[in-house]
C-alpha cells in the first residue's frame, strides 16, 4: 500500500544502538527517511530518563518515549491539548509514573539476599567507574545509568547463578518481576514496555489508520512487541536471535542484520512494502 502511515517505537541498546559502541551512523538513512516522511519514532527502553534525552532529541527530535522497562512513560507536549490524566508536566513533556518505586525494589532485594545468603547487587551498589567498566558506557552516562527510579539492573556473582530463578519466582509472588534485557537481568514492578505503549498509543489518535511497528531485541521488549501490528526482531551481534521472542512471536519481521544498520534496512523495507 503506497503512503500507508506508520508509527515506530524501538528499543535502544542492541537495537537501535550498537551493542557494544552505542552508535547509531548504520541506521542514518532510515533516520533520514523518517523525518523526510514525517513518521514518529518512539523510543522504549530499559535506560533512564537522564540516558535516553540525548538521545531523543537527536535520534527521535523530541518525539515521545519511555524510560526504565515502562517505567515512566513521557509523552511529547504538543502531542496534547492539555495535560493527560494522571500526568505531570516535566519540561517539555507530560509524564506517567508508572513503576514501582526503586525504594520498594531495593528493599526487596536486600531482604532477599539476607534470607538467602546471595549477594546480588545493583548499579546503585556500585561506583560509577564499576558501572562504566561492567557496560562499556562513559563515565558520564554510566553516572546517569546509576540513577534508577523504577527498574534495577541486577549483577549476579557467577556463584550465585542459580538463585536469579529463585529470585524471579519470589519476585512474582510479591506482584513485582525479572526479566532479561541487553547485558543485565532487571527487577521491576508489573508495568513494562506494553503499559507505555498503550499509554502513549492512545495519543497518536490524530495518525488513525497509522500501523505500529515495534522492533526490539530481548524479552523486556515482548510487551511492546506484542501489541504492535508487525513486530520486528533484532538479532544478537552473532546473528541468533532470542529464541523466546521467536516462540512467542513466530509470524514477527526477522531483521536482515544486528545493529543500526540492520534496524535501517528492516525499517526501509518496511515502508517501502508498504507493508
Amino acid at each position: 500500500m503506497a503512503g500507508r502511515r506508520y508509527i515506530l517505537f524501538s528499543d535502544l541498546d542492541g537495537t537501535l544502538l550498537d551493542v557494544r559502541t552505542f552508535g547509531f551512523d548504520g541506521a542514518r538513512p532510515a533516520l533520514e527517511t523518517l523525518r523526510a516522511k514525517g513518521i514518529p519514532l518512539v523510543l522504549m527502553t530499559s535506560k533512564t530518563a537522564e540516558e535516553t534525552l540525548g538521545y531523543v532529541r537527536v535520534l527521535a527530535t523530541g518525539e515521545s518515549f519511555s524510560v526504565e522497562n515502562g517505567g515512566a512513560a513521557y509523552l511529547a507536549v504538543h502531542r496534547a491539548l492539555a495535560p493527560p490524566p494522571g500526568s505531570v508536566g516535566d519540561g517539555e513533556y507530560f509524564r506517567w509514573d508508572l513503576g514501582v518505586s526503586v525504594r520498594r525494589l531495593t528493599g526487596f532485594l536486600q531482604a532477599f539476599n539476607r534470607s538467602r545468603g546471595t549477594d546480588i547487587r545493583t548499579f546503585g551498589d556500585l561506583t560509577v567507574e564499576e558501572v562504566a567498566a561492567a557496560t562499556g558506557l562513559p563515565l558520564g552516562e554510566a553516572d546517569q545509568a546509576r540513577r534508577r527510579r523504577f527498574d534495577l539492573p541486577l549483577i549476579v556473582p557467577p556463584e550465585d547463578g542459580s538463585a536469579l530463578e529463585l529470585l524471579r519466582s519470589e519476585a512474582e509472588a510479591a506482584g513485582l518481576a525479572v526479566v532479561g534485557g541487553g547485558l543485565f537481568p532487571h527487577l521491576k514492578g508489573p508495568a513494562d514496555k506494553g503499559t507505555a505503549f498503550d499509554r502513549l498509543l492512545s495519543h497518536y489518535a490524530a495518525s488513525g489508520g497509522s500501523r505500529t511497528v515495534a522492533l526490539g531485541d530481548s524479552a523486556n521488549d515482548l510487551p511492546m512487541l506484542a501489541k504492535a501490528d508487525l513486530a520486528v526482531l533484532m538479532p544478537r551481534p552473532d546473528g541468533s536471535f532470542d529464541p523466546g521472542l521467536r516462540a512467542a512471536l513466530p509470524r514477527a519481521i526477522l531483521a536482515p542484520g544486528p545493529g543500526p544498520a540492520g534496524w535501517a534496512e528492516a525499517v526501509l523495507d518496511i515502508i517501502r512494502q508498504g507493508r
